[in-house]
């Protein structure tokens, strides 16, 4: 097991319970995996960051890491 944090950011906020950081004991698993069993759909995040370093879905975070998830953003 590992711990992580999640700092969840914009409407992401919605699906992480009205919570801006989570912080999750998880068995070691690639992002989309972890975003997708804590509730946050994957079609809804725009990319995540560790350190201010974009990694990819299928990065498989190490224990103490800070994930900043961010949102899609559209508009006119």
């Amino acid at each position: 097991m590992i711990k992580i944090r999640l700092q969840v950011h914009g409407h992401l906020y919605w699906y992480a319970g009205k919570k801006n950081e989570l912080e999750v004991e998880i068995e070691p698993k690639d992002v989309e995996t972890i975003l997708e069993q804590i509730g946050i759909p994957i079609g809804e995040v725009s990319f995540v960051a560790i350190d201010n370093k974009k990694v990819g879905f299928e990065y498989i975070p190490n224990d103490g890491d800070i994930l900043d998830v961010y949102p899609v953003v559209g508009g006119g």
